[in-house]
């Protein structure tokens, strides 16, 4: 099986820390209307990922 970086060019987005801080940032604003932690997180990646780290450790998204 060909590995993804011949079919996907990451170099399309150079600061997905970011994207995933700015994610958090808007969660953790909308949680002022309602339970954020009730919230599912899908993710497409392996669950040892930074983005489901991130998820679990600011937002308290417990269901992954």
């Amino acid at each position: 099986m060909p590995s993804s970086s011949r079919k996907i060019n990451y170099g399309l987005r150079p600061a997905k820390h970011i994207e995933r801080k700015m994610l958090i940032e808007i969660f953790r604003r909308l949680s002022e209307f309602g339970s954020v932690e009730s919230y599912r997180y899908i993710g497409f990646g392996a669950l040892y990922f930074n983005d489901f780290y991130q998820f679990h450790k600011y937002l308290g998204i417990q269901n992954m």
